[in-house]
């Protein structure tokens, strides 16, 4: 009988994985690909440089969406917004986000000891899929 795993002097029933962050270097080139998404839109660039770099220093919060950004920064609605998310997945999709070192790796040991995993994410399904496959990771 195969000894439980435990995290905490507990028995160890599910590892959850967020995303961005943990699976998916996000940082990586989140910036370049935002940027590069308003240009494709036309949209000025100088109010997410700014908002971006405000977020890095801590000097305001990130938004919790790409919608919200959206609204936020340039005051997008419906058309416009769509317009930006569609150019934003593109771009992402062109130019994916790196695995983070080791990642797959512990995905691949908890799975060989046939423990749960979920993932935490607010991403839409297709975003998930793509950022998966960008890192090799089995959907």
């Amino acid at each position: 009988m195969k000894k439980p795993l435990r995290f905490c002097k507990r028995p160890l029933e599910l590892a959850i994985f967020d995303v961005d962050g943990v699976l998916v270097d996000l940082a990586a080139n989140f910036e370049s690909n935002f940027i590069a998404a308003a240009q494709a839109v036309g949209l000025p660039t100088t109010p997410a440089i700014d908002y971006l770099h405000a977020a890095r220093v801590g000097a305001r919060a990130h938004y919790a969406s790409l919608r919200d950004a959206g609204v936020g920064i340039w005051g997008l609605m419906g058309l416009g917004i769509e317009r930006l998310e569609r150019a934003f997945r593109a771009i992402e999709r062109a130019n994916p986000y790196p695995q983070i070192e080791g990642s797959r790796e512990a995905i691949e040991w908890f799975a060989a000891r046939e423990l749960p995993m979920a993932l935490c994410t607010t991403n839409d399904l297709e975003t998930l899929l793509h950022r998966l496959d960008a890192i090799q990771i089995d959907s």
